[in-house]
C-alpha cells in the first residue's frame, strides 16, 4: 500500500515504465542499505496476503498443477516476472475482468506486491518462492526443511 501510494501517481491506471523502475529501485536500494548477507540463500519462504493472491493467480493460469502438499506450494521466478509484466501492463478495470476472483482491495497494489517480491527474490538471487500454508504463528519459516 505505502508503495502504490509513493511510487504509483493513479493506481487504476496502467504502471509506466519510470513507476515501474522507480519502486524497483526504491526496493533494491532499500535490501543493499538494511540487509547483509554472509551465506547465500537456499529457500525463500513468503507468508501473507500478496503471496496467497500470487498462488491463487499461478493456479488460474496453471489449473492442471495440482497442489502436491497442505504445507507448502513452489512458485517460479520467470512464472512471477511473465505475471508482474501483465498485470502492469493492465489497468485497474481490466485487472478486475481478467482476475474476477482477486479482492477489490488488492487490485491496486498488486503491481507493487509483485514487484517487491522479485525484488525480494533478485537481492537473495534465488528463483523460486516457496509459498508456507501456515504463517509464521506456527513456526513453519523457521523449519523450512519441513517444507522441502
Amino acid at each position: 500500500v505505502t508503495l502504490t501510494r509513493k511510487f504509483i501517481s493513479n493506481p487504476k491506471l496502467r504502471l509506466n515504465d519510470n513507476e515501474t523502475s522507480s519502486i524497483s529501485h526504491y526496493i533494491s536500494q532499500s535490501l543493499k542499505e538494511n540487509i547483509t548477507s554472509k551465506k547465500p540463500c537456499s529457500i525463500l519462504i513468503g507468508t501473507g496476503g500478496s503471496v496467497v493472491y500470487l498462488r491463487k493467480l499461478n493456479e488460474f493460469f496453471h489449473p492442471s498443477i495440482p497442489v502436491s502438499t497442505t504445507l507448502a506450494f513452489t512458485l517460479q521466478k520467470s512464472f512471477i516476472e511473465d505475471l508482474t509484466k501483465m498485470i502492469c501492463s493492465m489497468n485497474i478495470l481490466e485487472r478486475r475482468k481478467e482476475f474476477h476472483f482477486l479482492p477489490e482491495d488488492r487490485l491496486d497494489i498488486m503491481p507493487s506486491a509483485l514487484i517487491t517480491i522479485l525484488e525480494v527474490m533478485n537481492f537473495m538471487k534465488i528463483d523460486k518462492l516457496t509459498h508456507s500454508f501456515q504463517n509464521l504463528r506456527f513456526g513453519i519459516a523457521a523449519k523450512p526443511e519441513i517444507i522441502n
